[in-house]
């Protein structure tokens, strides 16, 4: 497996493991316990993590920068 994991995307923790259960592997945060989706390839299970760590990230952008135009007037 050759991608680089994101930081978790709740608790920003770079301290993360994969998780195998039977035929299924997810990517799980050793701090706050987040788990990603499960794939039947770890490599698709790191690509949806950070799928998911990407579109938080651009959610919490957002949000930041509604709360800094609504400080505005």
């Amino acid at each position: 497996m050759a991608t680089a994991l994101a930081p978790c995307p709740y608790c920003h923790s770079p301290q993360l493991h994969f998780v195998h259960h039977l035929i299924t592997h997810a990517v799980c945060c050793q701090q706050c316990g987040a788990c990603g989706p499960s794939q039947r390839e770890a490599d698709d299970a790191a690509a949806q993590w950070n799928l998911v760590a990407r579109s938080l990230q651009q959610v919490d952008a957002l949000r930041n920068r509604g709360r800094q135009l609504a400080a505005i007037g």
